[in-house]
């Protein structure tokens, strides 16, 4: 019978496999070789794969919500410049209007995606 040191070994040992991009069949029979039951061993697999993939998804929240604050800061610098350039103008002379900037900016915060809807 296994002891708690090994399975928390076989756990972390299966999760570095699975992030490294190894197949959750081959990391099954990794544990099975290893000495494990298939019950342990499916058991192990799974909170290996659900701690994977928590992780993921953590990390996907963190781009997405970096992106929606990058998107409005270049919607602030966008209406910063509009507004200066507009109020820099004598009358009826023209002033610039950041459109591209400012309509990025909004997709960006909008969606969190910097890819761009093109």
């Amino acid at each position: 019978m296994k002891s708690k040191v090994n399975h928390e070994e076989a756990f972390e040992n299966a999760v570095i496999a699975l992030s490294s991009g190894q197949g959750e069949n081959l990391v099954h029979a990794n544990l099975v070789d290893s000495g494990f039951s298939n019950k342990d061993a499916e058991t192990i697999l799974q909170s290996a794969l659900e701690h994977v993939r928590g992780k993921q998804d953590k990390e996907k929240k963190s781009q997405e919500l970096l992106c929606k604050l990058i998107g409005i800061g270049l919607c602030a610098i966008g209406i910063g410049a509009l507004v200066y350039s507009y109020m820099s103008a004598r009358p009826g002379a023209m002033y610039v209007v950041p459109g591209g900037l400012i309509g990025y900016g909004f997709y960006m915060a909008a969606t969190g995606d910097y890819r761009g809807p093109f």
